[in-house]
């Protein structure tokens, strides 16, 4: 899972940046109908936004949940808890990242109107609409093809090793009995080595 949001978090990045040019661009004179460049605008700026998303929830999601599997204090138990955290996180972050996608490259058609003559921009538009169009069902078709329904999802857990989800962390197990030891209660006997 942690590859999966490593990798869109550098794509949503690379389009985040592409995004940023785009709304830093000033206008044409004469200025474009005020609702072309609203349209653009919002969908400029809702691209930003759903990419900067993507790479603050991936982020959090590759160092946290590595971070609780690894140093949890539940042992076992919180190795599973992370990998579901991941798993369920997965799709919103994906939906984030495409929403983005997509609103960018509407964005970048109505940019063609904004920025050239209409004869000019309609011939690139009808391209460019096709284009989305065939990655908008090609992403939904390959993402039905590779969908597991969860009842049929195998999660990587061994059953044999379940006994083991109870065994609490054993440096946090022993901290807590040193705190529990009072200063007065403990005598040089009760300490090895003296």
């Amino acid at each position: 899972y942690t590859s999966n949001y490593s990798n869109m978090s550098a794509q949503a990045s690379l389009l985040a940046g592409f995004s940023f040019s785009q709304l830093s661009m000033g206008m044409p004179q004469p200025p474009p109908p005020w609702i072309l460049e609203f349209v653009y605008m919002t969908l400029t700026a809702t691209a930003i936004g759903l990419e900067l998303a993507t790479i603050l929830c991936s982020t959090f999601l590759c160092v946290w949940g590595p971070g609780l599997a690894l140093k949890g204090p539940e042992g076992n138990r919180d190795i599973h808890k992370a990998v579901l955290a991941l798993k369920d996180y997965q799709p919103i972050i994906f939906s984030y990242f495409l929403g983005g996608w997509l609103c960018y490259f509407i964005a970048a058609v109505i940019q063609l109107w904004i920025y050239f003559t209409w004869h000019v921009a309609f011939i690139v538009t009808c391209p460019m609409l096709l284009f989305v169009v065939l990655v908008v069902y090609y992403s939904g078709w390959l993402t039905l093809q590779f969908y597991i329904p969860a009842d049929k999802e195998v999660m990587g857990n061994i059953d044999a090793l379940h006994v083991y989800d109870y065994i609490p962390d054993l440096d946090r197990t022993v901290a807590l009995e040193v705190e529990k030891l009072s200063a007065d209660d403990m005598k040089p006997s009760d300490i090895e080595g003296w």
